[in-house]
Parts: C-alpha cells; structure tokens; sequence
C-alpha cells in the first residue's frame, strides 16, 4: 500500500468524512450511548432492591453482623448473636453498618452496598470496553452484565461476591489502561482506531517539527501521560486493598495470576514493571495492613483461622468444620454459565469466532505484544506486512485486547477448578471479561471493521441457531412451570415466578430472532437486552411486591415479628433449636433486648463452632434438657424446625407457623 492509498484509507475511516450531517449523528449515538450505559445498571441493580426481606442464610448473617458493629461500637472484631465471627474480613460488614447508620436497619441499607458494586462494575466494563475496542461495544458489554440474571441476583443480596469481584475489576481496569499507550483509548462509536490525515495535517506537522513545537508538546504530553499513568497505579493498588478487605487475600492473588498469565503468553513482561510502585505499594500496606495487624494483637487465634483455615485449607478442601459443599470439576465450567443467563447461549458462537480469528491471524503475528502505537509507526513506515497485505493497527489492538480478556476470563475458572471448594457464586469474577468478549461479539458486525475470516452472514447462522435452540428448551421449562402451578405453596409460587418471567424473555428471543433474520444486528442485539432488562425487572416486581399471593422466599420475619408484637416481658429469652445461619433472618429482625438467643444443639458443624469455644459465650450454647429447665422458670419462645423430633417441656406449645417453621412459647398467650 502506497503513501496516497494510506491516505484514501484514513480519510474513508476518518470521523469527519460523513460531513456535518455525519458528526451530529455520531454525536447523537455518543450520548444514546452513554445515557444506556448509565441507565440500565441503576434499573437492574436499584428497582426493588428493598421490597424482598432479608434472606437466610447469607444475607441475615452478614447483615446481623453488621448490625452488632453498631450496637456493640466495636468495629474492628465481627460478632454475630455475641459470638466472635472470624471468617471473613469486614470491609461488606463496615459498609452495610454505614448505611443502616444512615438509612436504618432495613433490606435496603442491608443490601445497598453490593447493589452499587454492581453498578459500579457495569461502569468499569463500559469504560473499559470503550477503550478496548469501541463505545458501542463498551455499551454493549455494559449490558450484558447488567442483564445477566445470575449476576443480577448476586450482586442484589448481602454478599461479598459481587463487590469482591468489583474492587478486582477495578484494579485489573486500571492497571490495563496505565499500562497501554494512549490509554488503549478506542474509537467513538465502533469505528476503526486511526487518525484523519490530509496534505493540510502534515505540512502543519513538519511545520512544527522545524521549529521545535513537536518536541515541545511531545515532552509536555509525556509528562502528563506519565503522571495519569502514576495515578492509575495508586488506583491498582487502592483497589486490591479493597479486595482484600472484602473477601482476603483472593481479590489480590487473582488479579496478579491474570496479570502474569498474560505476561507469560505475550511475552509482555515489561508491563508487570509498572507494579513496581513505591507508592503504590506503600498506599496498599496503609489500607489494607492495620485491620489485620488489630486482629492479630486482640485475637492470636485469628492468626490461624484466618490465614490458615480460610484460606489454605479451604482450597486444599480441608478447611474445619466442613460445612459447605464442595462442588465437582464441572461446577465452575456450569456455574459460570448459569451466572450469565441468558447471554450464556451465545457463548458457543463467541467461541467459534475467537477460535476461527486466533487461528487465522494471531499466532504469526502477536508474538512479542508490540503495542499500538509502535504498530502504527510500522504500519506508516509500510514495514508491517504479512502475506503482501498491510496490517491494520484495529487488528493488533483487538488482538491484544481480546488476548487480555481471554487471560483474565480463563485464570479464575481454573484457579476454582483446581480448588476443592467450587460454589457457584464464587465465579462471579469470570463474568467482566466475558461481558466484554461477548460485547465485541455483538459489536464487530455493526462497526467499519469487519474481518474476513469471520463475515456477518456467518455470525447471523451461529446466532439463528443458537436462538433456535434457546427459544424450544425455554418453551418446554415454561410449559412445565405452567403444568406445576396449583397451590400458594412456596415452591408453587416460585415456579410461577419463572414462568411470568420466562414468558417476557421467550417473546423477546423470537423477536431477536426475527431480527437477526430481516434487519440489523443492532436491532437483534436491542431486543434481546430489552427482553432481557424487562424479564429483570417482572421478576424483581413480582417477587418483591406479589406478597402472599406468590410466595418466592421462606421468609422469617413474620416470625420475629410475631414474637415483637405480643411485647413479653422483661427477662424473655428466644432460643433456636437448629443452627443460627440457617435462620440467620430470623436473628436479624428480632429486637436488640431479645438478644443474644440461646443455640440448643446448633454449634456443632456450624459457622459459630469455632466462636463457640470462647468461654465468655459458652453460657448462649445449651442442651435440650437444659432448654426444658429454662421452661420451667423463664419465659421462654422456641424456634424449631417441623417436624421437632425433640422432647420438649409441657409447658411449651405451639405459637406461630410460617412455613416449615414453629415458634413455641410457655406464655399463656392466644395460640396462632
């Protein structure tokens, strides 16, 4: 390619050459962008966020500890019920105790937290994305998070998942853009990444260079390049304290294997210098080191339930008392799947494709991870070639791009593969990077960069396909949802719950599908996330405020309410025969001079066994027979399990039901 072709190609690629006309609708697309991308996460993550009550077991558990930070004043050691909570560290519990300070001991200050650490993670993508690849395909990677049900469901309850995996993305973001030239700022709006040139631009250009201009503004943009690239690596490590904070030495460990396995691949082992920070450094010790070295100085045991038994023996699958479930090696490769329904289906069309790309382009010409800018000054020397053609530099950046993402999808599966302990919310950290692949997956067809390895009219036959395979197993569940719903049971109500909201979600897949045969992708891909973000929000709607009349959840709050109402009298105790975090909600909607309930049989096994050997709490850890003398002389309400098989004081009778659920009292109160 001559010098005049390289400017015929960057003149038709240049954003000024659809005129005026042109400019004001890409301008206009800009902001559709930006205001989608903004919008939707608030829905998905904030609609409704308060209506459902607390759940069991995590959500009461985490919540209740937040709530005795409060109470007890004490912010630096977790209690739960006045037992020592040592598993996990307290940056979820510190942020739920502000907002319940603020808002009230309610769902919605419970639950705030990792709903804005999802939409916080919509942000990061998008940003993210934008600079990867383009503006729309940040927007469409946006999307696809935010409209992933699992996530969505995640990311919506007291949980350190969804803000673990945030505070990971967030340093793994930073650290991506600090670290690649120009910020590996995408185009605007899809568009190919290269810069207008005219025989105006350069003799302007050499103008500058003859009189020293150039040199003058190339050092001042040096110097402010590198200060934004400084601040970005205090951004990395901020955020890795985050996560440590959040969930423990993980949230640093993952983004540093994702790092490394990137650097190994490419051979980029000069970006991993950045991390040489003394600042940086020094700014992670500072947040995350004093909470930890408190812990160690007021409680030595900590120093080996921590360290050793939540971390180690945990992945090793040893970790005491073994009171979770382990999973099998398929758990993660499934679990990711289930997470983000139902932008999951297009997953074997997106393998194809980066299958049949990397196995075209990249492994001849991607060794070495040269970066854009040194490939751009290649390409206008005319020295990068391969097989008579010139490389364009889109192709080097979204090989480099996707080879990240690819990295950073694959490093956590695999870490939780060879872990012992797989849960499926622990995947959670595989979903950025496959919104972004995803999000190209969508976004490439609509852009002016096309590949011919991969043409439009091939990915509209995977999409067909895949909609088609999608659209008849959805239609077979939702007949069978339809075929169960009878009764105001619970799990009657939940199945009516799939079924309202699997309707929406069929009749938005036939719409795409009918899309993806007779007009644009972008049409296509603008019905699936509507049909997404509508089955979203019926689901939340009906579960949060259909009530009664579909019952999604076994909620314990009439329960404590129950007991609240009757006002007992002063010296009441509330005991539960089974262990608390299996009916942690219960525990949480009580009022404080309820509290601490007395465990019957509950420690073994549990999550307060090892709290349970402090001897200042063994007086809360009681026997049955011990429960039956306390019915004699006290007044005394029973939590059990139906049915109870066992032996329980005359004194004691039945008092309230919700479920599964008896409330017992020795009161003479009228019976319910």
């Amino acid at each position: 390619m001559d010098v005049a072709q390289q400017r015929l190609h960057l003149r038709r690629a240049s954003p000024s050459a659809g005129g005026w006309a042109g400019a004001r609708a890409r301008e206009r697309q800009t902001i559709w962008c930006w205001g989608v991308a903004a919008l939707v996460p608030l829905l998905t993550f904030g609609f409704g966020l308060g209506g459902l009550s607390i759940t069991t077991p995590n959500e009461g558990l985490y919540g209740q500890i937040a709530r005795e930070m409060i109470e007890r004043h004490d912010w630096v050691v977790p209690h739960i019920n006045s037992v020592l909570y040592f598993e996990k560290p307290p940056l979820l519990y510190w942020l739920c105790a502000l907002c319940m300070s603020i808002l009230g001991v309610t769902p919605l200050a419970a639950r705030l937290p990792s709903a804005l650490g999802g939409i916080l993670l919509a942000w990061l993508i998008f940003w993210l994305g934008s600079r990867q690849y383009s503006l729309r395909v940040g927007t469409y990677a946006a999307l696809v998070l935010a409209t992933s049900i699992g996530f969505v469901l995640m990311a919506r309850q007291v949980m350190f998942d969804a803000l673990l995996t945030t505070w990971m993305t967030a340093s793994i973001v930073s650290f991506w853009v600090a670290t690649t030239p120009n910020g590996g700022t995408g185009s605007s709006v899809g568009e190919p990444v290269s810069e207008p040139s005219s025989d105006e631009n350069i003799r302007q250009r050499q103008n500058r260079e003859l009189t020293g201009e150039a040199s003058i503004e190339n050092a001042a943009s040096l110097v402010q390049d590198g200060g934004r690239r400084s601040n970005l690596i205090y951004v990395t490590y901020a955020a890795l304290a985050l996560a440590v904070l959040t969930k423990g030495l993980i949230g640093l460990l993952l983004p540093f294997l994702t790092l490394l396995a990137y650097a190994a691949v490419t051979r980029d082992w000069q970006r991993l210098r950045a991390l040489r920070h003394s600042g940086g450094i020094a700014l992670f010790i500072a947040l995350a080191a004093p909470w930890h070295i408190l812990m160690a100085l007021r409680h030595r045991e900590w120093v080996w339930f921590y360290f050793v038994n939540e971390h180690i023996l945990r992945f090793l699958g040893r970790r005491q008392p073994k009171d979770y479930w382990t999973g099998n090696l398929l758990t993660p490769s499934c679990g990711f799947c289930v997470l983000l329904l139902p932008w999951s289906i297009f997953l074997p069309a997106l393998c194809a494709r980066l299958f049949t790309l990397f196995r075209t382009r990249f492994p001849t010409r991607f060794r070495g991870a040269r970066h854009p800018q040194e490939l751009s000054a290649e390409l206008s020397q005319g020295k990068l070639s391969q097989g008579g053609d010139s490389l364009p530099v889109r192709d080097a950046a979204w090989e480099q791009a996707t080879l990240f993402n690819l990295c950073w999808f694959l490093v956590p599966l695999l870490f939780f593969t060879v872990s012992r302990t797989r849960t499926l919310y622990y995947l959670l950290p595989v979903l950025p990077p496959l919104a972004l692949l995803l999000g190209d997956f969508w976004g490439h067809a609509n852009s002016a960069w096309t590949n011919p390895a991969w043409p439009e009219a091939r990915q509209r036959r995977w999409l067909a396909v895949s909609l088609a395979v999608a659209l008849v197993i959805g239609s077979l569940v939702w007949l069978w949802c339809c075929t169960q719903i009878g009764s105001a049971s619970l799990r009657a109500g939940r199945l009516t719950l799939v079924a309202i909201s699997l309707y929406w979600l069929l009749l938005g897949m036939t719409a795409t599908l009918t899309a993806v045969k007779r007009s644009t992708l972008n049409a296509a891909f603008a019905c699936f996330t509507a049909a997404t973000l509508v089955t979203t929000l019926v689901a939340v709607g009906v579960a949060a405020y259909a009530g009664d009349r579909c019952p999604t959840i076994d909620a314990e709050q009439p329960l404590a309410s129950a007991i609240a109402n009757v006002q007992p009298p002063a010296g009441t105790l509330v005991a539960m025969g089974d262990r608390l975090e299996n009916h942690s909600a219960f525990v949480f909607y009580l009022p404080q001079r309820l509290r601490p309930i007395l465990i019957v049989n509950g420690q073994r096994g549990g999550d307060l066994e090892f709290g349970s050997r402090f001897p200042n709490v063994h007086h809360l850890f009681i026997s049955y027979d011990d429960l039956n003398q306390l019915a004699q002389q006290r007044p005394l309400f029973l939590l059990t399990n139906l049915p109870c098989r066992h032996h329980l004081a005359a004194t004691l009778h039945p008092f309230y039901r919700s479920g599964k659920t008896m409330l017992w009292t020795n009161l003479p109160l009228n019976k319910k």
